[in-house]
């Protein structure tokens, strides 16, 4: 990176008058803020916030708990672009490092998961870290992450993430989802979004081959996880009900 500065340097030398000190001091900041002269770390990062972004009373507080997001919604647009091109060692140097940092806004979480020059490490430490769910999986570009996120249950309980989770398996249950929907926080959020599934099916271009593979993962799982095994078997049932309707063309 060159000659970078990681505080922001002050001096008092010379006789200047009060204004040619301030203009010098501007010019002197433009050209470092412009030219990327500075460490991506947490002090200089905030101080471009305070100056280019937002007033230190507004986005202090938010810094410390959704950092990522207060640069990405702040009008510091060259911060943003400096980070983007050294996201590996941003993420690494600042983001990881702020223990407070769990709040980030689901919309930049998924960013930075589709993110292809992050390193799979720091995905997987981003999923780790915050507290904020996906709220649908097929947004994640990179399925490899999937499997992991599902382990971490960031993932929001329902049957279309579970479905295509499960497409994504080739119709195999491992052990990864059945772990997930025998938590109680999940199969209790499953058991009230049967609708979810009819959902799903609609949206699909040919639901006839899709209700094959639904059914065949809700007699797979109803088969393995004895605490929502009678909700399987409501649901299967409503769903062969409902795709005969739909094939008489009632």
């Amino acid at each position: 990176m060159g000659n970078t500065f990681s505080y922001w340097p002050v001096t008092t030398k010379g006789r200047s008058s009060p204004c040619r000190l301030v203009f010098k001091l501007y010019f002197f900041f433009e050209f470092i803020y412009k030219e990327n002269l500075y460490k991506l770390n947490e002090k200089m990062i905030d101080k471009m916030i305070f100056i280019k972004g937002e007033p230190r009373k507004i986005s202090e507080e938010k810094l410390k708990i959704s950092h990522y997001t207060t640069v990405k919604e702040s009008e510091a647009e060259d911060l943003k672009q400096y980070i983007e091109q050294n996201i590996n060692e941003y993420i690494g140097n600042v983001f990881l490092q702020i223990e407070t940092n769990t709040q980030e806004d689901e919309k930049y979480i998924v960013d930075l998961l589709n993110n292809e020059d992050l390193e799979i490490e720091n995905k997987q430490s981003i999923i780790e870290k915050e507290e904020a769910k996906i709220s649908d999986i097929s947004e994640v570009k990179d399925k490899e992450l999937w499997e992991f996120i599902f382990e971490k249950n960031k993932i929001t309980a329902s049957w279309k993430n579970i479905l295509n989770y499960y497409q994504y398996k080739e119709q195999n249950l491992d052990e990864i989802i059945i772990d997930f929907i025998s938590s109680e926080e999940n199969y209790k959020q499953l058991a009230i979004k049967e609708n979810e599934v009819k959902e799903y099916m609609i949206e699909q271009e040919k639901a006839e081959e899709k209700l094959e593979v639904v059914i065949e993962f809700m007699e797979n799982i109803g088969s393995k996880i004895e605490k929502i095994e009678n909700d399987m078997k409501i649901l299967k049932k409503e769903l062969e009900k409902n795709i005969n309707v739909k094939m008489r063309g009632e």
